[in-house]
């Protein structure tokens, strides 16, 4: 492993589909049933093969991957067969009834499905209800598949407190995040977003890498579409170069490590302390920490200036000392993670859902 490497990625996304049967308000990537791109067969192959050795994860996201359900079956088998743990994210439209939920659920296991992982909010019941995701978390139960319920509300809204309620009976992990003002959220009143002066997060998401049809890989999931020529967190594409070479260079990316350690509030930091903080116009307020990563990723003049700090020594035993300290324990349960599914640990791996890209 590089010397200057972050230690490991929590998983690698592959959105097999931008279509979704939902067109949800809030949807960051756009996905609905009119969004044609999506990845042949052949190509979620190559990236599953290409990618071994260099990470543990595998998440089928979209849009929603379920709708070609003979396609993700094959691609579940053949991850597996890999050695990855696999799990899926979805809308959960096709849970109508339990039934149906049962025997959709319990073919993807046989398949290989670790996990899974739900979307449902308030933009979700505009075209769902929400005894489908119950019908899926009773189903989990029976079958013994852990769970995560993603849940995107505005900072007023106790949604996620009811589905918590909803699926009391169950196992199923829910958590609760605020919209990211991209894509469709766009045009969201401003009291969906959580405003703040300066966001000061840490970005857990950033070694969640995600590769959309036609082979664009990035850092995180999400934003992907929104990163500018140039932009560090766009790590390359996995069909004209190796996959495997480009996640290997990625676990030494500094802008990573920064953002995964202090946010890019710290690239900030280190623009303002070397003299370089005119480069990026400051807002007056933020309704997310994306915001402020591609104000700053987007900006050639302020990457080519952070690139410069990056290079001194100093700053680059700094960041790794930090990274160190942060990653130890997610690197040790890295190590874990074939024990912790092969036992079943419904929590443990639920929770690393949260971290997965969303559909």
């Amino acid at each position: 492993m590089a010397e200057n490497a972050i230690f490991g990625f929590t998983c690698l996304g592959i959105s097999v589909t931008m279509q979704c049967p939902l067109q949800c308000r809030h949807c960051i990537t756009e996905s609905g049933p009119e969004v044609s791109r999506q990845m042949t067969e052949d190509e979620a192959l190559h990236y599953i093969r290409t990618a071994h050795h260099a990470i543990n994860h595998i998440s089928f996201t979209g849009g929603e991957p379920l709708l070609d359900q003979k396609r993700l079956l094959h691609l579940i088998e053949a991850a597996k067969a890999e050695g990855y743990v696999v799990s899926v994210m979805t809308s959960g439209h096709w849970a109508s009834h339990h039934s149906h939920a049962h025997e959709i659920l319990n073919r993807l296991k046989t398949a290989g499905l670790d996990m899974l992982g739900v979307s449902l909010d308030r933009y979700h019941l505009d075209f769902i209800d929400v005894s489908r995701c119950r019908n899926i978390a009773e189903a989990c139960e029976k079958l013994e598949i852990p769970i995560a319920v993603r849940v995107i509300a505005k900072p007023d809204d106790n949604f996620a407190d009811e589905v918590k309620e909803l699926l009391a009976h169950t196992k199923a992990k829910v958590h609760a995040h605020f919209p990211v003002k991209l894509g469709r959220a766009e045009e969201l009143e401003m009291s969906s977003f959580r405003h703040s002066k300066m966001p000061t997060d840490k970005c857990e998401t950033v070694t969640a890498l995600d590769i959309e049809p036609g082979g664009n890989i990035y850092a995180c999931c999400g934003p992907g579409p929104y990163m500018k020529k140039g932009n560090p967190l766009i790590l390359g594409n996995a069909l004209s170069e190796n996959l495997f070479d480009i996640l290997q260079e990625a676990l030494s990316n500094p802008f990573m490590k920064v953002i995964n350690t202090l946010g890019p509030k710290g690239l900030l930091d280190a623009l303002q302390a070397n003299g370089f903080g005119y480069l990026v116009p400051i807002r007056e307020s933020y309704t997310d920490t994306c915001q402020l990563c591609l104000d700053i990723c987007n900006n050639t003049q302020a990457i080519s200036a952070l690139q410069t700090i990056f290079e001194n020594p100093e700053v680059q035993r700094t960041q790794n000392a930090m990274q160190f300290a942060k990653m130890v324990g997610e690197f040790l349960e890295i190590r874990r993670f074939r024990q912790v599914s092969d036992c079943q640990d419904a929590d443990k791996l639920a929770d690393k859902l949260e971290k997965c890209p969303a559909d």
